[in-house]
């Protein structure tokens, strides 16, 4: 089986925008954790994206994401689906929201809702064997 935990620290692009009027040019960062909280900005939000893509497995997997912790109420969406909101560190079945290829991870963080000096922790996948994740 190849790696059982699949990495998702690096490679972010993220803006900083009003959801109203949105698009300024992303910038990149090596790893989202990286990004700081300085202080509240109620009407702006944070998106940051991570392409991804997974190796085909010899047997049937299921997929987990795991977010250690988040600086403040956040939406999770995978390939244009919103799986999630919340402000907790939480662990998701993602298996039925992914492929093999052209995966697209974006997070949605309210500015609104963040704690000075708050932060991303460690974000990743892990594969577990169909009959462990049932």
């Amino acid at each position: 089986m190849a790696d059982r935990f699949i990495s998702l620290a690096f490679d972010w692009q993220y803006h900083r925008a009003q959801p109203v009027l949105s698009q300024q040019e992303p910038m990149t960062v090596g790893a989202l954790s990286a990004w700081r909280a300085v202080a509240p900005e109620p009407g702006w939000e944070l998106r940051a994206s991570r392409p991804f893509s997974l190796e085909p497995m010899d047997i049937c997997v299921r997929y987990r994401l795991h977010l250690d912790a988040l600086p403040g109420q956040v939406k999770v969406i995978l390939r244009e689906n919103v799986i999630w909101e919340g402000s907790e560190a939480v662990m998701l079945d993602v298996t039925d929201e992914i492929s093999l290829d052209d995966n697209q991870l974006t997070l949605i963080l309210d500015l609104a809702t963040i704690a000075p000096g708050g932060r991303f922790g460690r974000i990743w996948l892990e594969s577990v064997p169909c009959e462990e994740g049932d």
